[in-house]
């Protein structure tokens, strides 16, 4: 995010998390349903509907984890990051934090994440004493606060150009008055 870019870069969550939790949550729903079936019919009768019941499973499994996917939002704009929770729910959040008020940046990763290069970040502001902004599953966590911290820094000294040249002329109008 530099000067020239002022479009918004828009991030979704890492999808390679997102895929092994749809095959663990497929899998062991699956199999669930699969020994729950042979409890209920132990002769074995039917095979045809354990198949519509582990496609049912599976199915379900794969439109839960894809709205679990499409559910967030990481929207960095060129002053501050916004983050929409809950497109297909109910309750909708947003939650927006300036580049400027950010004091903190924590990346937290387990092995499984730091084998996968994703991880969470934590962002918090002088204001309170909790992180206000949580981005989970971020792909690449690490270089993403590089650029965070970069656009923080580059934001603080456009902000301090922006000032010295206006105390200038205060200054020299304080001297002409002095004289």
């Amino acid at each position: 995010m530099s000067e020239s870019n002022k479009q918004r870069i828009c991030i979704r969550k890492a999808k390679r998390l997102f895929f092994l939790r749809f095959f663990f949550k497929a899998a062991a729903l699956s199999i669930v349903a699969l020994g729950l079936y042979q409890l209920l019919h132990p002769r074995g009768e039917e095979l045809y509907h354990a198949e519509l019941l582990f496609g049912f499973c599976l199915t379900m499994t794969a439109l839960y984890t894809l709205a679990q996917y499409l559910n967030d939002i990481f929207v960095f704009r060129e002053h501050r990051i916004v983050h929409f929770h809950g497109l297909l729910s109910l309750r909708f959040r947003r939650t927006s934090i300036a580049y400027i008020d950010i004091r903190e940046i924590r990346v937290q990763q387990n092995l499984a994440h730091r084998l996968l290069n994703v991880g969470t970040l934590l962002l918090g502001t002088a204001s309170t004493g909790h992180h206000e902004m949580i981005l989970t599953e971020v792909h690449d966590p690490h270089t993403l606060v590089k650029n965070i911290e970069k656009h923080i820094s580059f934001l603080q000294k456009r902000r301090l150009e922006e000032e010295l040249p206006s105390s200038e002329p205060q200054d020299r109008k304080r001297q002409v008055q002095v004289t």
